[in-house]
This record gives structure tokens, sequence and C-alpha cells, in this order.
């Protein structure tokens, strides 16, 4: 799709693209005043086609070569970069160096700014303004965009020195106004006019003015709608060649979403044609309403600022990488968050490159971002200087209001007034100084310019700017004073002879020459520059006076002159070494006139150099050594000569930014392309580490290797070139992939995986694990259980985390086992003799070991108990797969494996017999056995036989046998308990012979007790009988004293017995009767 504005053969586009567009270079002064020479160095120059404008102001051509134009400043030049353009074919270049008009001021005062001067529009909601000579009689002329009204008004210039005067027309648009713009879209050297609306309109008026008369033809167009349909709301955009090809484009912001669009300029001759928008979407913005564009890293191309008006939104940087027909942007982020309302490029520390500047009325400062960009990259410093004070603040504009050569800003406020920030800067280091003109009503936008033809930038604001009234144009002039100066300086004249001196360039002034000390005539008066003939003496002091012709200053500048003796040489003839063209990169030489005892040469940019030899050499030529050279010659004991001067052309390409549409550091096994503007008329050669690579010979290269990438561009009409400045790419050595774990493993049991891939030192490994199982994880040391027995192939993919397409993958297959049944290994198999342990094993290599025995080894022992005949031994292992397993096993005696003993007298029961009462022996048997060994010895008959007699003498005897067993010849030992009767004491006893009752008292089974005592007293404590154990028949007392003749009484006896063995101590009464 394309926009067409006036109907005619699209095909010569194609024509026009295949002509080569001016390009400019370098300019020698970034600043100076009204009627300065100024060398603009470049290629493309068409001789007598050529319109050189500074700003918006259009020069006065004095010279032009093919890579060469002079010219001088023009009153209506304002801050911005030098545009040329060839009338012949409609292209034009700029410089990425901006020009800021000065007319060396004395400071910037309040109180000399005049008074407001208020144009009304007739419309409500006057909103924006630019000022463009629409008509070319050499005054700006103004367009004001309503916002309500839906009529702009055009204000035609026709002010005086003292007077501001504008006739106003508006034209009717259809549709209410909120941005304007002035800029030549069509290549006649006209400036046209754009305007947009909150409408969806964009306006474009083709200017068809000429002297005195202005005319516009106007066509509209809409902006591309949303996807569901809604309208766009376009507000600021910029009037700039994006892509390069010489034709300005024109680059729309809107408040409605985050998109800016790029109407590349395809028209030809007097019809303005643009091509289908190109969309660029500024991520993560509110939307991209505000805007501003210019050359921010110096490579040639316009770049794009944009910011989310009204919103609290961070500063949006669109770093171009187009080449002619081909928009392409990249997009970077301030991440600093403010409600900002305006964006402006402007170069504020005077360091060639544009700083960031926006205005903030909800917290009354400006913003300056920092430019710290190189040629192949665009940076801003992060956080930005902030100026506070500006109360309300809109609208902004940068010009150098004093006079000093510093940038300064214009910051309207809607509340009231124009604050300025007087660029006091020093040092690099920035500083402003503000100061406030005070205004009737509040001001919305601000344009600056020279108003009434004095060279020093006026202002115009949008005022009183609100929905229920008429707005007006509102202009103050600015009538700060100049710091005259004189030169040359420092220099030594001869007395006698006339010499000429120059006061700082003005306009709408007279200058008054005189002598203030000093033997001196003024030969000449009335201009600004003036002859003068010192007379006599050494020194003369000559002062000039610069009155304004509208009366407002009145300024002195004097210097002193030292005379000599002699007369002056004659001004040098210059001669350059190179008659031909002279070729970026080439030397070339300037000889002056021999025999001169001092050379004071002036280059091009004004600096001054001394030399003793008549020659100046210029090793490596460049578009800087371009321009006017001028040069004095001193004779020692003499006066300096006029001025000899040559002019110096230089061949240079233009210059380009390398650009990467790839990464700068790449994977090796991959490759990236740089890229460069592929300008019409110019070749290419690629370099890397500055030896020519074969074949490389178009705009782009695909690169493989590492290294340090130029590129020569190459004139095709004189075979010049220049070589751009290098682009590093680093190829990042493949990762090598790799991991530690176990190749086999049981299921449920959690695997260690340990990565332990390699990479290039200085980049940061990241990883993507992928287990075969439908899981993934992206740690470098993780854990993952199966829990499906089988096999499985683990990838890890290992790769960067800042280079892309460089991953390296490494697989291994990890075996998942099933739970295994262990079973016990028995090396003397599970039977035993009951006294011995049998060893259990399990493999070796097993993880760990939990016997049911305590044992933590592979392997124990297994013991039976001296009552159980098996005994059954578990345990818990983690195999060395780490499964979790248990296994038990029963280890049993060898059957009939051990000796025993019987008895025939009682019977065993548990192991113990309990003797019948009274009998005091036993007749014991030994039985499944042989070589039997009874114990204890002393109170056994035998202690081998088969048979033994056991006479016990304790209620409880254990007998032990020990012997092998008949079958397996297991030693074992059996035991039994003897329990003699129980030692029980009678309660009475009647000892009268009667045969009733007991004639004795007794204690009952102790006829073979030993080791006893028992005592018996009557109820006074007397004792009646004392007696040692063993007693016959168990009759411990008769009845009598002392067991004698002599009876008790009968009645109630005490007993005490005390034996060695405690057991059978025993206390009690007895009862006797008679």
């Amino acid at each position: 799709m394309k926009y067409l504005f006036s109907f005619g053969l699209t095909i010569c586009s194609f024509i026009i693209l295949a002509q080569q567009r001016p390009f400019v270079n370098n300019i020698d002064k970034t600043s100076g005043t009204v009627g300065e020479t100024v060398s603009i160095s470049g290629s493309g120059f068409s001789p007598g086609n050529m319109q050189v404008n500074f700003g918006s102001g259009i020069a006065v051509i004095t010279n032009t070569t093919t890579t060469l134009i002079e010219v001088t400043v023009p009153s209506s030049a304002t801050y911005g970069p030098v545009l040329v353009l060839d009338k012949s074919t409609g292209l034009s270049g700029a410089s990425s160096q901006v020009f800021t008009p000065s007319f060396s001021g004395s400071g910037f005062e309040v109180t000399s700014v005049g008074s407001q001067f208020d144009f009304t529009t007739g419309q409500q909601y006057t909103y924006d303004l630019c000022a463009c000579d629409f008509d070319g009689d050499g005054l700006k002329d103004v367009a004001v965009a309503n916002n309500t009204g839906t009529s702009v008004s055009i204000f035609k210039n026709a002010s005086t020195l003292t007077t501001p005067s504008f006739t106003r027309t508006n034209i009717a648009n259809g549709f209410s106004t909120i941005s304007t713009e002035c800029g030549d879209l069509n290549g006649d050297g006209l400036p046209d006019l754009v305007f947009t609306s909150n409408q969806e309109i964009i306006s474009i008026y083709t200017n068809n003015s000429t002297a005195g008369t202005i005319s516009f033809t106007r066509n509209q167009f809409i902006l591309p709608k949303q996807n569901d349909g809604n309208i766009r709301n376009p507000k600021r955009f910029k009037i700039i060649d994006i892509d390069g090809d010489g034709k300005n484009d024109l680059v729309v912001g809107n408040e409605t979403d985050n998109i800016i669009f790029i109407y590349r300029n395809i028209s030809t001759g007097a019809i303005i044609t643009f091509d289908t928008p190109v969309s660029i979407t500024v991520t993560g913005a509110v939307h991209a309403s505000g805007l501003d564009a210019g050359d921010i890293n110096g490579n040639g191309l316009n770049d794009i600022v944009t910011i989310s008006a009204a919103q609290n939104d961070f500063v949006y940087v669109l770093q171009n990488e187009s080449s002619p027909g081909v928009i392409k942007m990249s997009q970077q982020v301030l991440s600093n968050t403010s409600t900002r309302l305006n964006v402006i490029l402007a170069d504020l520390n005077m360091d060639g490159k544009k700083e960031i500047v926006t205005t903030s009325s909800v917290s009354d400062e400006i913003d300056i971002f920092l430019n710290s960009s190189t040629i192949n990259s665009v940076s801003f410093e992060a956080t930005p200087i902030t100026i506070s004070n500006t109360q309300d603040a809109w609208g902004l504009e940068a010009a150098d209001l004093d006079g000093d050569g510093l940038t300064d800003l214009a910051v309207t406020s809607t509340s009231g007034g124009i604050s300025i920030l007087e660029n006091t800067t020093t040092g690099g280091t920035l500083s402003f100084d503000v100061k406030t003109i005070s205004t009737n009503g509040g001001n919305r936008n601000i344009t600056v310019f020279d108003i009434n033809g004095d060279a020093k930038p006026d202002f115009a604001t949008t005022n009183r700017s609100d929905a229920t009234s008429f707005g007006n144009l509102t202009v103050l002039l600015n009538q700060n004073c100049l710091a005259p100066t004189i030169g040359p300086s420092d220099l030594t004249f001869c007395v006698g002879n006339a010499f000429t001196l120059s006061a700082t360039r003005s306009l709408q002034t007279t200058y008054n020459w005189s002598v203030s000390a000093g033997d001196a005539t003024i030969n000449t008066n009335g201009s600004r520059t003036t002859s003068v003939t010192v007379n006599s003496g050494t020194s003369a002091t000559i002062q000039v006076t610069i009155t304004a012709n509208d009366g407002s200053c009145n300024d002195v500048g004097t210097q002193t002159f030292t005379l000599t003796g002699g007369t002056p040489p004659p001004a040098p003839s210059i001669i350059n070494s190179t008659s031909g063209v002279i070729c970026a990169g080439d030397p070339f030489t300037l000889t002056a006139t021999a025999n001169r005892d001092e050379y004071l040469w002036t280059l091009p940019d004004g600096t001054e150099t001394t030399r003793t030899t008549n020659t100046l050499e210029i090793a490596s030529a460049s578009s800087v050594n371009a321009g006017i050279y001028q040069l004095r010659v001193l004779q020692a004991g003499s006066c300096v000569s006029e001025v000899g001067s040559i002019s110096v052309s230089v061949d240079e390409p233009p210059t380009v930014g390398i650009f990467n549409n790839g990464a700068d550091d790449f994977c090796e096994t991959t490759t990236v392309e740089l890229e460069v503007p592929s300008y019409s008329g110019f070749g290419f050669q690629w370099k890397r580490n500055g030896t020519d690579i074969s074949g490389a010979n178009s705009n782009t290269f695909v690169a493989s290797l590492s290294g340090d990438y130029t590129v020569a561009v190459i004139s095709d009409a004189s075979g010049c070139d220049k070589e751009s400045s290098a682009y590093t790419l680093n190829a990042v050595t493949l990762p090598v992939s790799n991991f530690s774990s176990v190749d086999e493993i049981c299921v449920g049991v959690a695997i260690d995986f340990n990565v332990t891939s390699t990479g290039q030192n200085g980049f940061d490994l990241q990883y993507e694990w992928d287990f075969g199982d439908g899981t993934t994880d992206d740690q470098p040391t993780t854990t993952h259980t199966y829990n499906t027995p089988g096999t499985y192939d683990v990838t890890l993919s290992t790769s960067y985390e800042t280079v892309e397409s460089c991953a390296d993958d490494f697989t291994k297959t990890i075996t998942i086992s099933d739970i295994p049944e262990v079973d016990i290994i028995l090396p003397e198999g599970s039977e035993k003799c009951p006294l011995d342990s049998l060893r259990l094993e399990l493999p070796q290599n097993y993880i760990s070991y939990n016997w049911s025995t305590g044992d933590t080894s592979y392997f124990t022992y297994a013991k039976t108990a001296a009552n159980e005949e098996d005994v059954t031994i578990t345990v818990d292992m983690v195999t060395n797969l780490g499964c979790e397993v248990q296994s038990e096993v029963t280890v049993s005696n060898y059957a009939n494996s051990r000796v025993g003993i019987t008895t025939s007298e009682a019977t065993i029961v548990d192991d113990t017999v309990n003797l019948a009462d009274g009998a005091s022996t036993i007749s014991l048997k030994a039985q499944n056995g042989s070589s039997y060994n009874w114990e204890p010895s002393e109170i056994l008959d035998n202690t081998t036989s088969e048979t033994v007699t056991a006479y016990p003498r304790e209620r409880y005897t254990t007998i032990s046998l020990t012997g092998p067993d008949a079958v397996n010849g297991c030693e074992t030992t059996a035991t039994l308990v003897i329990e003699t009767p129980g030692v029980i004491a009678r309660k009475t006893f009647s000892p009268n012979g009667d045969g009733l009752g007991y004639d004795c008292w007794e204690i009952l089974n102790t006829n073979s007790l030993e080791g006893c005592t028992v005592y018996i007293v009557d109820q006074r404590g007397a004792y009646v009988f004392k007696g040692s154990s063993p007693f016959q028949d168990n009759c411990v007392w008769n009845g009598n004293l002392n067991n004698g003749s002599t009876q008790v009484p009968e009645g109630i006896y005490y007993f005490i017995m005390k034996c060695d063995n405690s057991r059978y101590n025993m206390t009690g009464s007895i009862l006797l009767a008679r």
C-alpha cells in the first residue's frame, strides 16, 4: 500500500533510488555566528545544484566541489544538523553533528527579553507550533496546531527589528490538530507542513509558496487502525530520513498504543508518496506518544527516542539499523521511571553526542540522560541529571540563548512563564543556571528562532492553551547584548603599515572603531572590519563599539596590539602537494612561501598552530582536515603578514556503523551476519583483524570467527575508501556437556546427577535435563527417582546463558532394576551343634547391613539359646544398587544333639526335680551321649559314669552333665535343678508320749541340713534350748530344758533359726501343750 498525495508515475522512484545522495561527513565548526564561514566535507555534492540548511535556515554557498561546500551561517539558522540538498535529484544528507548558531553574547538576562506580543489564533486549545520560512522571504513563518478548533493557523512573518508582526491565515483542516512540524518532503528545497490529529488523521500540506505568498496543497490519510478496528490517535512525529536513502520519512508516534509508524518516503519530484508504513512495537511502553529522532551514535543514521507522555514509564531508545529501502530498529530501555511529557535530543556538553532531555509537569523538573554511545552501539547513562524548579514544565527547545556557543534549553510552563536553563558547563560537567521569563498566561509548546532578523534566537510559544479559550501565538524578542571581540589577537604588527581587524559578527547593529590608547589611525569605519595603521610607538589599543539598531545594547570590546618596526611580509602563497583527489587516509602537505621564521597556521576548525618550517604535513587525511587553511607568516624582528589561505577537499566516503544481526558473542558452530547500510555509489571490502577478506564485497558479511571486523566503504567514482570502526565478535567455544551418576540403581531410589560440563571462561552455563521418562530439570545438581524398572536415556543439554544456539548434549543410559530377592548365604549349612555359632553372609559390595544380631557388616553369626533348638535371623540391607531389601533365615541345632539327665525316682519338670519329703539323695542317669562329666563332684558319688547318685545339701542344687552327643558329637551340657523338700517348722507339739500329736518339735527337712542354729526362748526371753543342725529325724526340741530331762511349762515359746545360707533363716512361735 502506498499513500499518494498527487498522481504520477511511481516508477521514477526506482530511478532516484539508484542515484547517489549527498553525504555530510564533517562540519568544521559546530558553533558560529551569522556570516561566519563553515566548511562542509562529504561526498556526492553537485556544484551548482546544492542547497544547505542550518536547521531550518538556508545558508549562502560560497564554494562547492564534489566533496566540499563552503557556506556562511545565515541569520535564520536554528539549532540542529546541517543538511545539504541536491536539488537536481531531490536527495539530501545531514550531518551527525549539530550546529549551534551563536551571537557572541555576554550572558542571558531575563530583563533583556522584550515585551510579550500575542497573536490570536482565533481557535481554541492552541497546542503546538513550528517555524519555517514557507515563502522564501528570509523570515521564519509559524504554523500552529489547534487541538479543539478544526483550522490550522499559518502566521506569515512581517516583523521588523523592534516590532514582531505576523499575519494570520486560518486554513480549514476538517479535523482538530495536536502536533505540527515542517520539513522538505519532496526534495524541492521548500519546507512542507504536517499536522497530526487525535482523530487518527495525518494531514500533509505540500508547499507551493512563492516569494511573499504562502500556499499549500493539503492531503490527508489515517493512521492504521488497531486489530480490533478501533482508531489510533497520532501525536508527536518527526520529519527525518530514517533509512538513509536521502529522503525525509515520516516517523509517527501515537497515544493509543505502543506502536510507532514509519512512513518511508518514496516521493518523486513534486509528488509526495509514502510507502506502506512500517510498524515498530516499543516493547514494554504504555504508548509512544512523545518522540524525537536524530543521529545518536554518529553512524549517519537517525535513531528514535520515545516516551509514554503523561504516564509513569521508562524512556525507550530505538537504534536505527536500516539500509536504504529497508527499515530496521533495535530497542533499548532506560529504566528510570517518571511521568514525562516531551522529549528532545540535544548535545548539551558539546562532546558531539546528543543527550536525551525530557520534561515533567508532575515533578516540575527536567531530566537529562548523558549520551555514552559509540559508533557501533547506542547507550546512555542510566541515571539522569535532574534540573528542578521548572514549574509545570511542558514543551522544550534547544538553542544558544546567551550567545556563548553552548546549547541552552527553553522550557515552557502551562501555569505561565518560560524557564531558561542557561548552560554553564565547564570541563564536561553539565551545569545550568535556571532563570524564568514571566508571561501572561500559560504556555504549552515552544520554538526558538530569529524572528526579527538580528541573528538572535527569539521565543515563540502556544499561549493560553486550553479548550475553552482562543489561544495565542506569543513571541518575545531576545535582546541580550554582545560581548564583542577583536581579531586577530596576540599578533605583532608593523608601525606605519595598515593591518585589518575584524569584530564580532552581528546583524541590525552599527560598528564604531576607535583608538583608546596609542598613536594609530582608523582608516575605515562603520563596518565589522576595519583597516588600522599605527603611526608610532610599540603598542596600541583598538576599541570597537557595537550598537544595536533598536537601542537595546551598546557593547564595547578592546584589544591591545604590539607594534614593531620593519615592513610586514606579503601574504603567503600556499601550494597543496596533492593536485588531484585527496582520498581519506592519504597524506598531503601544504607548502607556503619559504624563508620565513614563523608560520602561524589556523586550521579549518579554528585550531591555531605555529611552525618554523614552511610546510604543514597531514599524515592521514580525513574530512576533519577538509576546509579553509589560513596562514600568516612572521619574519624575526618584524611583524606578521596578512592572511593567505587555501581550501582543501578530502574525498571521504560516508561514515558507517556496523550492525550485528546476531549476537556479539556467538557459538563457534554458528555464524552471525554483519551489516552496514547499502548506499548507492559505494562498494565494500570487509576485513578481519586488518586483513582483507577475499570476496567479502557486499554490505553484509557472514562471520564465523572471532576477531575485530571492519569494512572499507569505497567510492565507485573516485576509488577512495574509508574504513569503519572495528566491531568485535567473539566466537564462543561450544561447551562440552557431561555429568556423573550411577549407571544402575534400584527402582524408587533417588539418583544424584552432578554436572561436570565445561565451557569458555567468562560465560555462565545453563543446563537442561531430560530424564527419559517425561520429566526435566534445569539445575546443575539434581536428584531424580524412577518408579518403573527399565532402561532410560538421560540427556543433559549444556548451553550458555547469554549465547544462543550453542548447546552440547550428553546422553547416558541408566538401568533401573527391580527390587531383588536376596538369600542369606550359609557357607556352613543351616544346622549346627547347640553350643556352636553359624556364619551367615551377604554380598560384600552392598551399601549397608543391619542384622537382627546387631551386626552391621556383611556377615554375622547365628546362635541358639540354651533352651532353643533353632533361631531365625533377619537382616535389613541396602544393595549396591540402592535397593532396600529384607531377608531372613532359620538356623537349627542338629536333631538329638544334646545330652540329657533322667531319673526314675521323680518326675522332671522344666529341668527341675523335687525330692520327696525325707529324701536326701536321688539317682540320676545320663542319656544320648558318651564320655560324661558330672558336676558338682562333691555331692556326686561318681562324675563319669552313666548313672550317678546325688546328695544335695541345699534347698536347690544344680547338677550339670557335659559330654558329646552320640550322633553328631556335639559337646553339650544338660542341667538339672534338684529341689529338696522345704524347711518347715511345726506350730505345736505335745511331748507326753501318749501318741497324740508330735512328741518332738520338728523342723522338717533338717536332718541333713548343715550350718543352722536354732534358739528357743520363753515369753520372758529366757533361753530354753539351743542346738545346731542337722537334726536327726528332724527332731529339734523335746520340750525339756536344753533337750534334757527337765520339762518346761506348757505355753507359748519363740524360736529363731539362723543359717549360713540365709535363705533358711526363720522365726516363729511354738505352742507347747502337755
